[in-house]
């Protein structure tokens, strides 16, 4: 008897621009297909599914909080958790 796959979490894309999510995640959905994506466009809710993620990857700036931020942000309260920003570093907030 096989033993059920385990289910990898899921990686989280966050950004307040849904246009701009959408494309990352298309984006990588062809790089990584059997990937589990989820996203979020506010800092509160990525909060609260950052800890079940195996990743986070910041499409851009959410609320008055610049990428740059949120990844300050994340790193410390999940140390262990790989952030990403697709932002150059710097880039002014809107």
């Amino acid at each position: 008897m096989q033993a059920p796959a385990a289910v990898e979490a899921p990686v989280l894309i966050l950004g307040e621009d849904p246009l701009v999510r959408a494309h990352v995640r298309h984006e990588l959905t062809e790089l990584m297909p059997a990937t589990w994506f989820e996203e979020s466009g506010t800092f509160w809710e990525a909060l609260v599914l950052a800890p079940s993620s195996r990743l986070v990857i910041l499409s851009g700036e959410v609320g008055q909080f610049s990428a740059e931020e949120l990844m300050h942000a994340l790193a410390h309260r999940h140390p262990d958790l790989p952030v990403v920003s697709l932002e150059p570093p710097g880039s002014p907030s809107a």
